[in-house]
């Protein structure tokens, strides 16, 4: 009866999210694995999950989740600890880097006076701020439930772009890039200057170099490739399509990009046959004419295009401070 009734104060959106979740045992074991926190799930609530369970992604989900469980498991070992992680104390933590000074010394303040963790004693926070500096080896920025839901805002245009270089199917993006993947002599690894040889390796790190890098792509380039707005509360359409001029070159260089890794597709090999420069030329000689421009004029753009693409393009200086101190550097688990 008691679980009825729970049903029956679901909407039809959230009954429809937590029944998909309950299909998938990996992500059902991977969130049961942090029931033990309360504190993590306090900023949770069920509405969200739809753009996790849209998603055919679960390798990356996965993983994302187990840094959360790493993390946490290791600042407070042990269910006693964990069950009195308080929802404001978690906050103090998220996105915080504990190999970051400033980062580090405020953490410990805060644990200090008791502003993170009161329910612990004096010496418990004391045990916390030693095995927080023991994070510093293997923790970047802190995860957290809600980081990880806020990040799938991010995720969703990049997984758009690379669902569409696969065939449409029931499997994860990740498998389909493994059968994707037709191999490659050695690892390579992009560049403003094109691609640097890192020499011979395994295939299997091949395909993860290869795998990692188109994602680095989709999420550098998904304005160019998408008509998403990730945080903003109207977002347009959620198609990923080549269109307009400057999206087909995105695209065309993504399938170039794809091929150089060693990954095959149909979809790929269409997009290999764009021409972006007089896909480009077109639409822009079409934006000041209402009739159909000669094949010829547009050729001749097109070639004009190319040569100057052909320069070599100056470096974008680095105008973000090394100092990581810097407020302006936003905080990102991506």
């Amino acid at each position: 009866m008691a679980e009825k009734h729970w049903w029956t104060m679901l909407s039809p959106t959230k009954t429809w999210n937590v029944k998909s979740l309950i299909l998938s045992p990996p992500l059902i074991g991977a969130f049961d694995t942090l029931v033990h926190l309360p504190g993590l799930w306090q900023d949770i609530k069920i509405g969200s999950f739809h753009r996790l369970l849209s998603m055919n992604c679960i390798e990356e989900h996965l993983r994302y989740l187990n840094r959360i469980r790493d993390f946490w498991f290791a600042l407070l070992p042990t269910e006693e600890l964990q069950s009195r992680a308080d929802a404001k104390s978690v906050r103090y933590f998220e996105l915080r880097a504990p190999n970051n000074t400033t980062d580090l010394t405020d953490l410990g303040l805060l644990l200090e006076n008791g502003t993170i963790f009161p329910n612990l004693e004096y010496g418990e926070r004391a045990d916390v701020y030693g095995r927080l500096i023991e994070a510093q080896k293997h923790t970047l920025l802190i995860p957290t439930l809600r980081s990880f839901l806020d990040n799938l805002i991010y995720l969703e245009p990049a997984y758009r772009i690379m669902n569409s270089l696969l065939e449409p199917a029931d499997k994860s993006i990740y498998v389909r890039m493994r059968t994707a993947f037709v191999g490659a002599k050695t690892l390579r690894v992009e560049s403003p200057d094109g691609f640097i040889e890192r020499g011979v390796a395994t295939p299997s790190r091949i395909f993860l170099s290869g795998y990692r890098q188109l994602w680095l792509y989709c999420l550098r380039n998904f304005p160019d490739m998408t008509d998403m707005s990730p945080k903003k509360q109207n977002r347009l359409s959620k198609k990923a399509c080549p269109a307009r001029g400057s999206k087909i070159a995105s695209w065309h260089k993504l399938a170039v990009l794809a091929t150089e890794l060693g990954f095959q597709t149909d979809c790929i090999t269409t997009y290999l046959k764009i021409d972006p420069e007089k896909d480009s030329a077109r639409e822009y000689l079409q934006a000041f004419s209402q009739i159909p421009i000669p094949e010829e004029y547009v050729q001749r753009v097109a070639t004009v295009l190319k040569e100057i693409f052909a320069f070599p393009q100056p470096r974008t200086a680095n105008l973000v401070p090394s100092d990581a101190n810097n407020e302006a550097v936003q905080r990102s688990t991506q």
